[in-house]
């Protein structure tokens, strides 16, 4: 499969639908630290530098989704938030919507 293929096709099921499409496009234009300011604007992909991050992000997905369900519960979350900061945060609801508040 084409790297600029495969850069999109997030899931691997050889299709790219809306989501994925958006959500690299919108990474990369992220790692290039460009706005799009109207519709019309020339699509720049830099695809060497996407599918690292994707990569990267997608081994993230995989250490965290502890059950291999394809989906991160709270637990997960909130187990690899505790081992990052080096203590046992649980999922204290405060907690949890104190973190949220700082990604936001």
């Amino acid at each position: 499969m084409p790297l600029s293929f495969a850069v999109f096709d997030l899931n691997s099921d050889k299709t790219i639908d809306e989501r994925e499409f958006v959500t690299v496009a919108a990474l990369n234009d992220q790692l290039l630290g460009r706005e799009i300011e109207s519709e019309r604007a020339p699509l720049e992909l830099n695809l060497k530098k996407l599918s690292l991050h994707i990569t990267a992000y997608k081994e993230i997905f995989e250490m965290t989704d502890q059950d291999n369900s394809g989906h991160l519960t709270l637990d997960e979350v909130m187990f690899v938030i505790s081992i990052s900061v080096g203590e046992d945060i649980g999922t204290d609801q405060e907690v949890v919507d104190y973190i949220f508040e700082l990604w936001i």
